[in-house]
């Protein structure tokens, strides 16, 4: 999301309804990954961009993206299995 987890962080229990909805359903807690502050445009240079931190974006981009993925990769393979 392109949100960071410090702005979600007030409202995260109301993000998601679905949440709670599959615990109720199936009975186990979802398994959930977010990642935050993520890129949106190859090319900031070219958007209005005031209300993000670009240097921000690119060092999450650069250093937490790739575990987030990471992260993603797995919870697909536990969803495989």
């Amino acid at each position: 999301m392109n949100a960071t987890e410090k702005f979600i962080a007030p409202v995260r229990d109301r993000l998601n309804p679905l949440e709670k909805f599959m615990k109720m359903i199936f009975g186990i807690e979802p398994e959930v990954l977010y990642s935050y502050n993520t890129w949106q445009y190859p090319d900031y240079n070219k958007y209005e961009h005031a209300i993000f931190n670009v240097e921000d974006k690119a060092r999450q981009k650069k250093e937490q993206f790739p575990k987030d993925c990471e992260k993603a990769f797995e919870l697909g393979k536990k969803m495989a299995q």
